[in-house]
């Protein structure tokens, strides 16, 4: 009767709003672990994109991770800080389970690692956003050299690794603007720069 039909729907609706909260869920854990890892290697990026750029959000996000960011490690309390910020209960099954998920939906049970610090990304897992800023760090050595055919190779692997939208599109937190505004500004260097090279070419 159309009293089902109301509370089928209504159950629908309430499943599909969970399910949509757990994605999010291991997006956003897989987006710390991407950006304790990229300052763990030392990179300009991720310093410009972490250090004293969580602002008051998200309880100061990824910076109260900072004690363990040298091995790229988030600690199991910091995650669950970051990931249910709101929430006075232990999430500590919520964690468990997100992580459970986050490495079936990256393909492999060693893409994220627990140590006695907490929790890393495994050294398989391989991301555009690291990836497009070591080709940045690859261009200026070519330049020094001079060597233009390494120039554009480097150029035009940046624009097709960043030609995907914003970095971790859908999250939000002060934590991610830097990352963000860097990969915004090496893609737009490397395409002025590609079309420069063109025009000197005549």
């Amino acid at each position: 009767d159309e009293r089902s039909f109301y509370e089928e729907q209504r159950q629908k609706a309430n499943a599909d709003e969970r399910s949509s909260g757990r994605d999010n869920k291991v997006r956003q854990l897989i987006s710390v672990l991407v950006a304790a890892r990229a300052e763990a290697r030392g990179s300009s990026y991720a310093s410009e994109a972490i250090s004293g750029r969580a602002g008051n959000g998200t309880r100061n996000g990824v910076d109260r991770g900072r004690s363990t960011a040298q091995s790229g490690t988030v600690t199991r309390e910091n995650l669950l800080d970051l990931l249910w910020p709101d929430s006075n209960a232990s999430n500590a099954n919520g964690l468990h389970s997100t992580i459970k998920r986050a490495r079936a939906f990256l393909g492999n049970p060693e893409a994220i690692l627990l140590n006695e610090e907490g929790y890393m990304l495994g050294p398989m897992v391989e991301t555009d956003c690291e990836e497009a800023l070591r080709h940045y760090d690859d261009v200026r050595q070519a330049r020094k050299r001079n060597a233009l055919f390494s120039i554009t190779f480097h150029y035009e692997q940046i624009v097709r690794l960043t030609d995907r939208g914003p970095f971790m599109g859908g999250l939000y937190g002060s934590w991610l603007d830097g990352l963000r505004t860097r990969l915004a500004t090496v893609r737009r260097t490397a395409a002025v720069r590609l079309i420069e090279i063109e025009l000197e070419r005549g």
